[in-house]
């Protein structure tokens, strides 16, 4: 990583105008630039683009019952005025919400996306995926 973090600087001094964009959206975007400060890249908030904030300006001013893929360790400090149920073992919450948001992938399991896949089989609700990693082709599948 320092080398990355010496050449940013040196483009910086160069006169180049650097931004940071990422599809990172387990976390808000204040968290996500203090990880990055710690590695040594130092981007001021204005200057980070993050999917999961494209995912919240699509869903501005939405008045859904969200249920949301999501640590609710990171909670909702940048989420607006979005209602969210956090999805975890109760199946209730599944079948409580208008839609899914998947935006993050701690604490997901194999009985969650059960309980996610049973929801959408019984009633099809949007699913709108603000972290493109949780849809991507893995190792197994």
């Amino acid at each position: 990583m320092s080398g990355a973090v010496a050449h940013m600087v040196a483009l910086r001094a160069a006169g180049e105008r650097l931004c940071l964009v990422t599809n990172s959206a387990s976390y808000p975007k204040r968290l996500m630039r203090e990880g990055h400060a710690r590695l040594g890249f130092d981007f001021a908030l204005h200057k980070v683009a993050s999917s999961r904030e494209a995912l919240l300006a699509h869903l501005s001013g939405d008045t859904y019952h969200w249920g949301a893929m999501l640590s609710p360790d990171h909670g909702v400090e940048d989420i607006g005025g979005l209602t969210l149920r956090f999805l975890g073992d109760d199946p209730t919450d599944y079948a409580a919400v208008d839609g899914f948001l998947m935006i993050g992938s701690a604490g997901w399991n194999s009985m969650r996306q059960a309980l996610l896949e049973a929801a959408l089989l019984h009633d099809l609700r949007s699913v709108l995926v603000g972290n493109p990693d949780l849809v991507a082709p893995r190792e197994a599948g």
